[in-house]
């Protein structure tokens, strides 16, 4: 039994190791959904950044919640100055070797190309899309890139049927590959439902509603944690100087106060500055407007009263 117990407790803190290293990986990836195809791309957030080089080579998960299938993919895209008629990829780490190249019907749909011009120049562009799954032997590569450590050289060939193109593997290629060969044999773990929409590169963070405190949707409304205490101008204790301050606040989704006023002030500015100071430094429960927490405005009722004459 004891064995038993602590196998089990290995595994759960291998298990929320590896979760914690998922959290960490998404702060790096990005996720693009095309809705025609009714996919998900999962791809590094340098993406763009690495399609700016001459040569580059960044894996991205191709993902279909419909048929729950995913497929990791390396993208290898060029740009020269004449055609090399891409058509795969070679991969040495330090003295292994690894070659992927597509052909046939592979090659059609996976290839892509264009051109751009810029004064009396020429550029070709080209690119293609390497597909594997875990067991594939195509996969090998992709594990080993992800593997190798950071003594040991990796060095790519983008290879074409006319030319080809040397480089040695940028650390943001290394990275990705390390990311997201990881998350790809931990799919299950990922970030999913509402966490995992700020992933999206069409994410739009939704601005909380800004509502009036007589709101009846509102509810709960406001409330101050403590009872707001005002601290009195001592100049006002020999007059017993008492009143009511009325105070217009801006109360955030944290429960502070963003903006304050007086709404309606006594017969003495330093009463009012008194309550308007005890109002900003009070800390308020969010309200909440239709089950989403609210930035409410409201109007604050301060008593100010000498110490001695609130106590009675």
């Amino acid at each position: 039994m004891l064995t038993l117990a602590v196998s089990t407790l290995a595994a759960q803190q291998q298990d929320s190791a590896v979760v914690q290293r998922m959290r960490d990986i998404e702060t790096r990836i990005q996720i693009d959904v095309d809705d025609f195809k009714g996919r998900e791309f999962y791809e590094p957030r340098k993406k763009g950044k690495m399609q700016t080089h001459r040569t580059c080579f960044f894996p991205y998960i191709s993902y279909s919640p419909e048929g729950s299938s995913r497929t990791l993919f390396g993208y290898v895209g060029t740009w020269t100055d004449d055609w090399l008629m891409l058509d795969g990829v070679i991969v040495l780490i330090g003295e292994e070797r690894y070659t992927y190249t597509l052909d046939g019907l592979e090659l059609l749909n996976l290839r892509g190309s264009d051109v751009t011009t810029g004064g009396y120049s020429v550029s070709c562009r080209e690119w293609v899309h390497l597909p594997a799954k875990m067991g594939d032997s195509e996969f090998a590569m992709f594990q080993a890139i992800a593997d190798a450590d950071d003594t040991t050289e990796v060095r790519v060939r983008a290879h074409g049927t006319d030319y080809s193109r040397d480089w040695t593997m940028r650390p943001a290629e290394r990275r990705a590959w390390r990311d997201l060969v990881f998350y790809y044999r931990n799919f299950g773990l990922r970030a999913q439902g509402e966490d995992a929409l700020v992933l999206r590169t069409d994410y739009q963070p939704r601005k909380p509603p800004i509502v009036e405190y007589a709101a009846p949707a509102l509810h709960p409304k406001p409330r101050p944690h403590d009872p707001i205490k005002v601290a009195y101008p001592p100049g006002l204790v020999p007059e017993l100087v008492e009143d009511t301050v009325l105070v217009f606040a801006v109360v955030d989704t944290a429960g502070t106060v963003s903006e304050a006023h007086i709404e309606k002030g006594s017969r003495f500015a330093a009463l009012d500055s008194a309550a308007l100071a005890a109002v900003q430094e009070a800390h308020f429960s969010p309200g909440e407007f239709h089950a989403q927490k609210a930035v409410v405005k409201m109007v604050v009722s301060v008593p100010v009263a000498p110490a001695q004459k609130a106590e009675e």
